[in-house]
């Protein structure tokens, strides 16, 4: 069996010393991305495993620690998909360009990118009160997801115009936090559309399945 190691940017830095809410939710999230990722591939053949490292800086620093063999890079682009070699110089990464791939604009870009999963998904757990889906809401509809350079606020909004959560006998909006609830929303997700919405996650199947 190959071991994929992806450094992603995304959770709890390990020197911050986060509490035991943000060391369990970090834990979450790595296990909901691993999930996604192996899901595309043969489990008797490889296995990704997703090392979350933070900040994009903190992330590119572990890395290029040890930017041999099967390891690799995955951090938010915060920009369209033609800012790549921008990035990739100014983070230095240029002689590991290969190793380096993007969510283009951020892993929220995922998240919005498949309304209905979402949607069926979230209405199992918490209370639709729209009246209309999910991917007829104005803030995506007709949009290239690429496009949205603040898929993160895009993404809590959404899902306060449609979602309520209750707090003991309380309904609240439901809001979005990448180390709050991003790991049970990235379990939603499929990564044969991802791979088909997103060039960049193709690029990183396609290079793992070279090797296997």
């Amino acid at each position: 069996m190959v071991v994929i190691k992806l450094y992603t940017e995304g959770g709890a830095h390990p020197h911050t010393n986060p509490n035991a809410m943000t060391v369990t939710n970090t834990a979450a999230l790595r296990e909901s991305l691993n999930k996604l990722f192996n899901a595309a591939f043969s489990i008797e053949k490889v296995r990704v495993e997703c090392i979350l490292c933070g900040s994009d800086v903190g992330t590119k620093k572990a890395f290029m620690k040890s930017a041999t063999g099967n390891n690799y890079l995955l951090i938010d682009l915060d920009g369209e998909r033609d800012s790549k070699t921008t990035k990739l110089t100014a983070f230095d990464l240029l002689e590991v360009a290969s190793k380096v791939f993007f969510m283009v604009q951020s892993m929220e870009s995922w998240l919005l990118s498949q309304p209905q999963r979402l949607q069926i998904g979230l209405s199992a757990r918490y209370i639709k009160h729209s009246l209309i889906e999910l991917a007829d809401d104005i803030l995506i509809v007709g949009k290239s997801i690429e496009q949205i350079s603040n898929a993160d606020a895009v993404l809590d909004k959404l899902l306060k115009n449609h979602f309520h959560q209750k707090n003991g006998d309380v309904l609240k909006p439901l809001k979005y936090g990448k180390l709050k609830n991003a790991h049970e929303i990235i379990e939603l997700l499929d990564i044969h559309e991802l791979r088909n919405a997103f060039i960049e996650v193709d690029d990183l199947l396609c290079t793992i399945e070279r090797i296997i």
